[in-house]
């Protein structure tokens, strides 16, 4: 009897064991469902409940997005209010161009072009031109740009449209692309109300293949729009998962992405605003950049994450959807002022941009683009450039804009305050030289005309300054004024000060100098870059 019990107690143990065995089980599996989804929720979920659209596209393509699962993803771009916006500009309103409009504007300006460049019989090309930029400088809040009166030229008649664009002439080696993008005043982004002098005649000179040539490189190399607003949507990306750590910080997209001066190679340059007073760049801003690296490294669409120690530290990454490299800086308020000035420079004449980009282009053929190899770096040579076409043309092509508007360009100004498409009353320029010309005199001015011994570039006041008056306003640090001196027009110090060894810097001359002979000698734009001086 005792022994029948105890087999009968021994069965109902092993029979309730297998029951908790099997609920275990499901259990397990529920939790292990329940894991892998989370796990899927955080890598398309990130902290700050947003997603990067190209990185959920990549996914989506590799079968690594599940289609049943829910996932609340939110638009882009953001358009929060001013108010609530730390890292945003302020917008006036903004009235659309309307498609028929903006296409006739487009149709008149890209005839004046053709006419300066001696091509009156082209016909005109089907594909529109892209929008560049936002209105603001960080691309939060994107508006189009308001109706650019001043901008529609008194031309009436235009060409008809047609699929292509004619060769220039019989066995010419330059071709036109068969969708060139033309960078004019309608399109997105530019600051409204400014002055666009597109010449409408120009004086026969033989200077003609040259300004063709910067042309084409111009329309073959410029920042696209498919491009920009890449690279707006990864910064808005970043500035969810960088608010996840610092509440109420600003992120602004800086340096050529933003001033109208990028290539197609350009990385981004962002600058992280924490505070309006300055920080200790350092100690304090390495700390924070590495903090900002141990939140990147959970961001999947981030990669190659590393903090470079430097005057002004940065945080080095890559975006792995398009590989853009990106250089993130703390607290640099004078980059974000410098470039909402360049970009109002770049969209005053329609001959800036692709001069600059050219000239950036020569400078790295020649090796003299590099600040590391104590050459020009790019920003300086952009200076450069400004400052020829403000005081090296008769008549000037720019105006001196901190001289003529103090108020919208103050150094002190809060940087949230900025504003992008502010109409500034200027005049059209008499100045109707041709690309090739221009290039020609920026060549000569600087081999021959300028004084590097004596004075020194300002773009603040227009003019050539005593290097004398420059060491004053940095007493605290006179050695940086030495072989080559561009002023900083914000913080007033040295932008070129890494240009300090005589040798290297004789070295920049003689490109100068060799490239005006060779080039007023040929006008072939291949003389000056087939082989390096």
């Amino acid at each position: 009897m005792v022994l029948t019990q105890s087999v009968k107690h021994v069965d109902c143990f092993l029979r309730f064991a297998s029951k908790i065995k099997s609920d275990v089980t499901r259990l397990s599996s529920l939790i292990s469902e329940t894991l892998n989804n989370i796990s899927l929720l955080v890598v398309m979920y990130r902290p700050a409940a947003i997603l990067h659209p190209d990185f959920i596209a990549q996914l989506q393509r590799s079968g690594q997005y599940p289609p049943n699962l829910f996932v609340p993803i939110l638009n882009f771009p953001f358009q929060p209010q001013i108010l609530a916006n730390p890292a945003g500009f302020i917008n006036p309103a903004s009235v659309p161009i309307q498609r028929n409009e903006a296409a006739d504007l487009r149709e008149k300006i890209r005839t004046d072009i053709l006419r300066k460049l001696k091509h009156e019989g082209s016909e005109s090309p089907q594909l529109l031109s892209p929008d560049f930029a936002s209105d603001s400088l960080d691309g939060v809040t994107m508006f189009r740009s308001a109706r650019n009166d001043n901008a529609v030229h008194s031309r009436s008649n235009s060409s008809k449209e047609n699929p292509g664009m004619k060769r220039p002439r019989s066995g010419s080696r330059f071709e036109t692309p068969k969708k060139p993008r033309m960078g004019k005043p309608e399109e997105k982004g530019f600051p409204t109300g400014i002055q666009w002098s597109i010449p409408q005649t120009i004086a026969p000179t033989g200077t003609e293949r040259i300004s063709e040539s910067i042309w084409q490189y111009f329309l073959q190399t410029q920042q696209t729009e498919d491009i920009y607003q890449a690279k707006v949507r990864l910064r808005n990306a970043l500035y969810a998962v960088f608010q996840g750590v610092f509440p109420f910080c600003g992120l602004y997209i800086v340096g050529s992405s933003m001033n109208g001066f990028g290539t197609r190679n350009s990385d981004m340059d962002l600058c992280l605003m924490l505070s309006i007073h300055s920080i200790d760049q350092r100690k304090e801003a390495t700390e924070i950049l590495f903090l900002l690296q141990k939140s990147l490294r959970n961001c999947f669409f981030v990669k190659k994450c590393q903090v470079i120690r430097a005057a002004v530290p940065i945080l080095r990454f890559w975006d792995k959807c398009r590989d853009f490299e990106c250089d993130l800086n703390i607290n640099n308020a004078v980059g974000i002022r410098n470039t909402h000035l360049l970009r109002y420079y770049a969209t005053m004449d329609w001959r800036v941009r692709p001069l600059m980009l050219y000239i950036k282009f020569w400078a790295r053929f020649h090796d003299i683009n590099d600040a590391r190899k104590k050459t020009i770096s790019s920003y300086s040579l952009g200076l450069m450039l400004i400052h020829y076409l403000q005081v090296g043309c008769n008549p000037p092509v720019l105006p001196c804009l901190q001289t003529q508007f103090p108020k919208t360009f103050k150094p002190d100004a809060d940087i949230r305050e900025l504003k992008l498409n502010e109409k500034l009353p200027l005049a059209e320029t008499q100045n109707k030289d041709s690309l090739g010309d221009l290039f020609l005199g920026f060549l000569e001015y600087y081999s021959f005309k300028f004084n590097f011994d004596a004075d020194a570039i300002s773009i603040r006041q227009g003019a050539r300054v005593p290097r004398s008056v420059m060491m004053k306003q940095t007493a605290d640090n006179q050695r940086q004024w030495k072989c080559l001196c561009i002023e900083e027009p914000f913080d007033r110090s040295n932008t070129a000060r890494s240009v300090y060894d005589e040798f290297t810097f004789q070295r920049v001359q003689r490109v100068f100098k060799n490239s005006f002979f060779r080039l007023r000698k040929t006008n072939d734009i291949e003389s000056i870059t087939s082989v390096p001086f």
